[in-house]
């Protein structure tokens, strides 16, 4: 894969492709390309696999040579444009993940750790043949359930996703890193919305990538079409978009905690950047009749299975979940069982199985100290619990895992 400095800055302002519509998140597109598109600005994160064909993607004032089998992982910190080789026509997948989403019906807090890493790795990978195949593989499933709107298809969607994200971040780890040192603006933009919540200045950023503060806003300029000061207030809105989604809290709480100087400076930001106050793109994200997936985040299903997620460890029961969310038992057991297909202690066996798989692959722990871990009273019963799902006991598991 050949990289080079676009030699032309930005010169017409990004706007949003694939994400300018809440009813596109999660769902797969199909692109064709003949031509040079314009430069394009996601407010999600953005998927592409190059299904055929040859071409170009410019991301941040890199320019990427691409063929078939590439990657790209298009953050809302990107500006790109997709071009194709001169008779040559890109067939693109393309697919907007909803990472709040995606971390709901995941029931993970966000990493910083991670969320580093992530910002560290190549927006454009090359797949090595297997994953290639995988990756195609995924896109046919998808389709398959890509016009249904069911609690079970949009689980299957995000499923999916979180494959298709894995794929992805294996094949990062492999690529080569850039093959000169990364401009100041390469940089300096995925810092600034890392830190955007923080009273983060033009000089802090500027000292962070080594350059004077005219510099700096020259370069984001160059590569983004706005300056320093925008372009934070655009990562703020990003991140008050997300915990709008959370039920009670204010939009003065919101404000204060992802950086704004005031409530009022947050709704202007959002009139600025999305059109609308914060409260309408919360209302359109979570109306059923929207189609947008979002609305999932607060149905009481997934409430529980997230409160389940989070204390499968402990010595929890159906009572105590019953208490938390003041219903009675036969109701929770019926809401469990209607939407996952299973009881409540069916669920709680699951979690605690799979994380057993993990303990017993990475950890020299023995079987009864895993057995606690997990919450259960005695070893026995964790022993006959993982024979019955996996076929075997956990030392056989063990075994046959260091084997391999």
């Amino acid at each position: 894969m050949e990289i080079a400095r676009c030699p032309d800055p930005l010169y017409t302002t990004p706007k949003p492709c694939y994400t300018a519509d809440f009813n596109h998140y999660l769902t797969l597109h199909r692109s064709v390309l003949s031509s040079e598109q314009d430069y394009h600005l996601e407010v999600e994160s953005v998927l592409v696999y190059v299904e055929s064909g040859r071409g170009w993607v410019t991301i941040n004032g890199l320019i990427f040579s691409i063929e078939t089998g590439c990657a790209c992982l298009l953050q809302t910190y990107h500006t790109y444009r997709f071009s194709s080789v001169k008779d040559d026509v890109l067939h693109l997948r393309v697919l907007v993940l909803d990472y709040p989403l995606l971390a709901s019906i995941g029931y993970r807090v966000p990493d910083p750790q991670r969320i580093g890493a992530a910002m560290e790795q190549m927006p454009v990978v090359h797949c090595s043949p297997s994953t290639q195949s995988e990756m195609l593989h995924i896109f046919h499933k998808f389709e398959q359930v890509q016009e249904q709107a069911s609690t079970h298809t949009i689980l299957i969607k995000v499923a999916l996703c979180g494959q298709l994200k894995l794929l992805y971040a294996q094949e990062a780890l492999r690529a080569k890193p850039l093959p000169f040192p990364a401009p100041a603006g390469w940089n300096a933009w995925p810092y600034i919305t890392k830190f955007c919540t923080k009273n983060l200045t033009a000089a802090d950023v500027a000292a962070a990538v080594g350059v004077t503060v005219p510099q700096l806003n020259r370069e984001l300029r160059w590569i983004s079409g706005y300056s320093f000061h925008r372009l934070l207030t655009r990562a703020r809105v990003g991140i008050a978009a997300s915990v709008l989604l959370l039920n009670g809290l204010s939009t003065q709480y919101i404000s204060r905690i992802t950086g704004f100087p005031s409530e009022n400076i947050m709704f202007r930001a959002f009139r600025e950047w999305r059109g609308m106050t914060p409260q309408e793109p919360r209302e359109k994200m979570l109306s059923p009749e929207n189609r947008c997936p979002r609305y999932m985040i607060y149905e009481k299903p997934f409430l529980i299975l997230s409160y389940i997620s989070h204390h499968y460890c402990e010595q929890i029961s159906l009572s105590m979940v019953a208490k938390k969310f003041f219903l009675s038992e036969a109701t929770v057991n019926q809401i469990i069982s209607s939407y996952f297909g299973r009881p409540f202690h069916k669920i709680v066996t699951e979690f605690r199985m799979q994380h057993a798989k993990g303990l017993l692959r990475c950890t020299d722990l023995p079987v009864c100290d895993i057995s606690v871990t997990l919450g259960f009273t005695s070893p026995h019963t964790f022993s006959r619990l993982f024979k019955e799902y996996f076929c075997m006991t956990p030392s056989e598991f063990r075994r046959r895992g260091r084997r391999e």
